[in-house]
């Protein structure tokens, strides 16, 4: 990958350092906007060209299928560059999270604590997709998860969207 040197701190071990890697992101593509609309800028170009493609790697890589708490920075990189990434890479994006919620262990389980974080975290990504009935739809499925956790995020995320 062209960009690989982006892709250390989004993979990072640390979870501070991956959330920090998003915000910083977002902070570069808003200097780079200035104050015009946030799409279509410097800004959306390097967030859409730049950051996006190694948060896609990050959460489709087959080697790092396992994980998920690495995985999850493609859906905090969506809540921090939303407003940046045009639509169409936005929502593709969002289809790969939404498709994470149902992945199963080979014991056919859910994988909770993945859930958890995307039933928490999907409002915010609400707010900059267009495929907000499947949002529903993946947070429908989710408020009879067994665990309580899940169950709790995606009612509270279903309200707040």
């Amino acid at each position: 990958m062209k960009d690989a040197n982006m892709l250390p701190w989004a993979y990072d071990e640390s979870a501070q350092v991956r959330k920090d890697y998003t915000e910083t992101c977002k902070q570069i593509a808003s200097v780079m906007a200035g104050d015009g609309t946030k799409r279509g800028s410097k800004g959306g170009k390097f967030a859409t060209e730049k950051i996006l493609p190694v948060l896609r790697k990050c959460a489709t890589d087959k080697e790092h299928k396992d994980k998920y708490h690495k995985r999850i920075v493609l859906l905090s990189g969506l809540c921090a560059l939303g407003e940046y990434i045009d639509e169409q890479n936005f929502d593709d994006s969002l289809k790969i999270v939404l498709d994470m919620a149902a992945e199963k262990l080979d014991n056919g389980k859910y994988v909770p604590s993945l859930r958890a974080m995307i039933a928490r975290d999907l409002p915010d990504a609400a707010k900059n997709a267009s495929i907000k009935a499947d949002i529903r739809k993946t947070l429908e499925t989710m408020t009879a998860d067994e665990d309580p956790d899940v169950k709790n995020y995606a009612k509270s995320s279903l309200s707040a969207i």
